[in-house]
């Protein structure tokens, strides 16, 4: 057992001298690609370079990548750390397509676009894709709708309701969509991120009644606010900073479920009212039976994404640049529908959600 024991410790102490070695070779790399790159920079910029080669656009992508990714210290050219580094959005991510950037979905990561599908959907009629859209990858998906419904718009296929998910759902959409297109937009609300309705046993902001017309709000134990207060957040949104008298709040039997800042009194931001407004009555309706049974409409959206990867390559953008890969989205959004055109005239059925054997051999069991 201690031999073991021993020739254990021995291949962790062998991993860890191999990782250090492979870091020092990693840093030395770095460090001389960072050098190359400067000196071939400064020769490119001084009196003996032909000044043409400085309007190359290979060479100008050199430039800027270079300053984005390096920086010099004590002479010695090293990487930026990460507070150092511009925002995705801005930097170049690979020299082969300076368009595209790189972009994190939950546990997916990709370097490229963004694409968006709208389709109809209905038990009579194949469903039919009616836009699709790419971005950059770093573009929110809620900054990108209304772009979407102002395309819908000139081709005359703006639907009545739009289905949508969670990402899409943003005050300013909900009201934009409803006043200048008469959609009325359906899908999850985000929740705020504040712990009171990340953990449900708190006083979230929908349990406070709000007064427009005196400019006060009323929590859940009665007390008014003391103060109201317009302003603009670090996003640059307009919003309503409120206050609570500090005597109200450290006198409340429920401040634990309302606050847990250190001055004990609750302070909060709201939108201006008709975008509370519409945020408040969409987190109502996911409530209601009615929104359960119409939001399952949606469902088949996924399967028309997983279509579009698996059968035309949708992941894969065969160009360089945002221009073409969007004219190959439009191409695969038209060869979808035209297979599903074609399967429906043929009177094939619409493929049915796969089941793993694993839920088909349990079906008998939780039935």
């Amino acid at each position: 057992m201690s031999r073991l024991s021993g020739l254990i410790d021995m291949g962790n102490e062998w991993m860890t001298r191999d990782c250090r070695r492979r870091r020092k070779t990693e840093t030395l790399t770095l460090k001389m690609i960072g050098n190359d790159g400067a000196t071939l920079i400064d020769a490119l910029w001084s009196e003996a370079a032909p000044g043409w080669m400085r309007s190359l656009p290979a060479v100008d992508t050199l430039r800027r990548m270079w300053v984005e990714q390096f920086m010099f210290v004590d002479g010695v050219a090293q990487l930026r750390p990460g507070e150092f580094l511009a925002p995705s959005s801005a930097r170049i991510h690979s020299p082969y397509d300076t368009q595209a950037h790189f972009a994190s979905k939950r546990s997916a990561k990709w370097l490229g676009y963004k694409a968006h599908m709208t389709e109809t959907y209905g038990e009579e009629t194949p469903n039919i894709i009616t836009n699709m859209q790419t971005e950059e990858a770093t573009v929110n998906d809620n900054y990108s709708l209304p772009e979407i419904h102002e395309r819908l718009s000139k081709s005359e296929l703006l639907p009545d309701k739009h289905l949508v998910d969670a990402g899409y759902i943003e005050a300013s959409n909900l009201v934009e969509s409803r006043r200048e297109y008469d959609i009325d937009l359906i899908g999850p609300a985000q929740n705020n991120g504040r712990w009171q309705q990340v953990q449900g046993n708190g006083f979230d902001i929908s349990n406070f009644l709000v007064d427009w017309d005196r400019e006060k709000v009323i929590c859940p134990a009665g007390r008014e606010s003391s103060s109201w207060k317009p302003m603009v957040d670090r996003r640059g949104n307009n919003v309503i900073h409120v206050q609570f008298a500090r005597s109200d709040c450290s006198a409340c039997p429920h401040i634990s479920q309302c606050t847990s800042a250190k001055g004990q009194r609750r302070t909060m931001n709201f939108k201006p009212k008709d975008l509370h407004e519409a945020l408040q009555q969409t987190r109502q309706r996911e409530n209601a039976e009615e929104f359960k049974e119409e939001y399952r409409n949606r469902a088949g959206i996924e399967g028309t994404i997983s279509q579009g990867v698996r059968a035309f390559g949708l992941r894969r953008s065969r160009y360089i640049g945002i221009s073409k890969t969007r004219l190959q989205h439009l191409a695969t959004a038209a060869a979808i529908n035209l297979e599903r055109v074609s399967d429906w005239l043929a009177g094939i059925g619409r493929e049915q959600t796969r089941r793993s054997a694993f839920a088909r051999i349990m079906q008998p069991l939780t039935a």
